[in-house]
């Protein structure tokens, strides 16, 4: 990855945490694209080199700005969007390696030719492990954060975590996380 060009689509936890590991291991531009504006400021503060809002922008008018010319090396899709990630195809410069984190629909639909005559090759990761789900998959994260790899910028579990409830207000949860699901859709 020295040297790379990283493109990122989603702006969540685990987007948000590949830029920073994606500049400690030497990416030259790490890219995010979302819609939601207060995760693309902390995509800035978490030093991605561009953070692109993709309802305004197309992601090829920033390559003079970052000295880009025939798109991305590495593509890393953690929205689970299809449009983002067909978006991310289209950036991928030939012979690029893709990884998906994102859980796409069951309908998303792939313009093979952008995979095929690229000759991107696709990682496919997901961990569908069910003891991962729940306190120690949280306490595993947790114990990431403190790993020397999080120490060389200013990484702070506040900027990852964006919403916090007690445990006895369940229903304030569903509420909250039924608008962002809402939002993003």
């Amino acid at each position: 990855m020295v040297g790379e060009d990283v493109l990122i689509t989603g702006a969540g936890p685990i987007g948000l945490m590949s830029i920073a590991i994606c500049n400690f291991v030497g990416a030259r531009n790490v890219v995010i694209t979302d819609k939601n504006k207060y995760r693309l400021e902390l995509a800035k503060e978490m030093g991605a080199s561009k953070a692109i809002d993709i309802t305004k922008y197309s992601i090829s008018e920033f390559y003079p700005q970052l000295n880009m010319t025939s798109g991305f090396d590495i593509g890393l899709e953690m929205s689970g969007n299809p449009k983002a990630f067909s978006s991310m195809l289209e950036h991928m410069y030939h012979g690029a390696n893709i990884a998906l984190l994102g859980l796409l629909p069951d309908s998303t639909k792939i313009n093979w030719d952008n995979i095929i005559f690229k000759g991107c090759l696709q990682v496919l990761v997901h961990n569908c492990n069910s003891q991962e789900v729940g306190p120690r998959g949280t306490f595993e994260a947790c114990a990431y954060l403190d790993h020397p790899i999080c120490h060389f910028s200013p990484i702070l579990v506040g900027y990852l975590v964006t919403e916090k409830w007690v445990l006895n207000s369940c229903s304030t949860v569903v509420h909250v996380v039924s608008l962002i699901v809402d939002a993003f859709n």
